[in-house]
């Protein structure tokens, strides 16, 4: 994108790509073909460069959108405006295989680029000859890099695979840690002291409840007695 807009014959002022899977009539199949996704766009380019005004104004701007039936096939094939076609089919591509894997849907295999018999579409950063695929001109890619800072890979996949042993995903896991108690059984002989005091507890309750309420009777029935007292 750098180098299309530093190219002084190419006006592009922004713009939008969209890409997102076929219908069910189409699933997605192979990840390495331009077909893989359908697209749509949006971009303006200005038509004065010199007059910013016009620009501004709306009369200096063409608007560029997607005709029926292109595809990034027939766009990169006829060089289309701004041409950026399959460095933004790769990108969106990446993306795809990077959250379909945190995501956990990734394919089992690592031979074919193409969906596996369980219906998971391929994935780039799981698939073998996917990685191969897009990994073939990393070293031609980091030419062009202007304002970005270079990943960890500096060769492709190809050219690391022995180093790198076989692709392959963890699956992600969400946990976390409960306290709670675990019922034990208590010995025999914990057990019968706790009885005989929960026991000993209720009775000398019970006996107080028994007494106040006597000597509330008593009183009641003779007020001038003196429960207890002496002579």
């Amino acid at each position: 994108m750098q180098t299309i807009r530093g190219d002084t014959l190419n006006n592009l002022r922004k713009g939008t790509i969209h890409f997102s899977p076929p219908d069910a009539s189409r699933p997605l199949r192979d990840i390495t073909s331009l077909d893989f996704f359908d697209i749509n766009y949006r971009y303006i380019s200005n038509t004065v460069v010199d007059a910013e005004s016009e620009t501004w104004a709306g009369s200096g701007v063409d608007v560029y959108f997607r005709a029926d039936g292109e595809t990034v096939s027939s766009l990169a094939s006829s060089g289309t405006s701004p041409n950026i076609w399959i460095a933004a089919d790769s990108l969106a591509k990446s993306f795809y295989s990077t959250i379909m894997t945190d995501l956990g849907q990734t394919a089992t295999t690592t031979t074919t680029a193409t969906t596996t018999s369980s219906g998971v579409p391929p994935n780039i950063l799981t698939n073998a000859t996917a990685l191969q695929y897009f990994s073939k001109n990393i070293t031609y890619m980091q030419g062009f890099i202007v304002n970005a800072i270079p990943g960890p890979a500096n060769d492709s996949y190809k050219a690391l695979k022995d180093q790198t042993g076989p692709l392959g995903t963890s699956p992600a896991v969400i946990s976390t840690k409960y306290l709670c108690q675990v019922p034990k059984r208590k010995s025999l002989g914990t057990l019968v002291v706790s009885i005989l005091v929960a026991d000993l507890v209720f009775l000398q309750a019970l006996w107080k409840v028994f007494t106040l309420g006597t000597e509330a009777w008593l009183t009641h029935k003779d007020p001038r007695g003196m429960y207890g007292g002496s002579y």
